[in-house]
């Protein structure tokens, strides 16, 4: 296999893994470890040790980000740990719901309206709370959500980039 295929087949799996990041798939570490897999292979003419660290460090930004944005989002509401609890099981169930409706998209939007559902129904069953202040929690977990998910895109999408830059640019 030539490495303009192996280039264009990881580059491939690594924009899918990015993709899928709503959904719990680590698409920044799997970045992060075909940079380091490729400089061990290759011998270091694309990538050097700075890059694997560069692309380590970002991909762990994203995951602390994702627990800061969170747990801000739905505490700053007022959530107890069922609506911590359904934002968590509720993405889950909510992308495999929307994976069987619509392939690829569904699991995305299943993501935030399950993780926004299981939080409000958790909270106003098991945590007593109003519907009123189960919506608030909903949208708080909501919130953090769409700002990790966010982050963690805008880090997916540079590391695309980088990778591609030293694949086929530079």
């Amino acid at each position: 296999m030539t490495p303009l295929i192996l280039q264009i087949i990881v580059f491939i799996v690594l924009f899918a893994g990015i993709l899928f990041i709503p959904v719990g798939v680590p698409g920044t570490f799997m970045a992060a470890a075909a940079v380091l897999i490729w400089r061990l292979v290759e011998g270091g003419d694309t990538f050097m040790m700075g890059h694997f660290i560069v692309f380590l460090v970002l991909a762990v930004s994203g995951e602390v980000v994702e627990q800061v944005a969170s747990l801000f989002g739905a505490k700053k509401r007022g959530a107890s740990k069922y609506g911590m609890a359904g934002a968590f099981l509720g993405g889950i169930a909510g992308a495999v719901l929307g994976s069987m409706v619509i392939p690829v998209v569904g699991t995305i939007i299943g993501v935030f309206v399950g993780s926004f559902a299981l939080t409000v129904l958790l909270e106003m069953t098991l945590g007593k709370k109003t519907r009123q202040d189960g919506v608030k929690i909903g949208v708080g977990a909501l919130v953090g959500k769409l700002i990790a998910v966010t982050y963690k895109y805008a880090v997916g999408i540079v590391m695309l980039f980088l990778i591609a830059w030293r694949f086929w640019i530079r």
